[in-house]
């Protein structure tokens, strides 16, 4: 057991810090234009728009 938590926490702490590196990066990439930038913020407003509505046409009925 004690291997296997082992084994868990290394595979854990790379992947989380190969995340961090990638979104660091994609960070950098983005910020280099002021466009690029909005143009994210305007695709994240519209998705939380959509799941919005998708919940709200698809929401439980109590």
């Amino acid at each position: 057991m004690l291997v296997l938590g082992l084994l868990f926490a290394l595979i854990a702490a790379t992947l989380d810090s190969a995340w961090g590196l990638a979104a660091g990066t994609a960070r950098a990439w983005f910020a280099t234009l002021p466009a690029r930038l909005r143009r994210l913020g305007g695709a994240g407003g519209v998705m939380m728009i959509v799941m919005g509505a998708g919940l709200a046409l698809t929401g439980r009925k109590d």
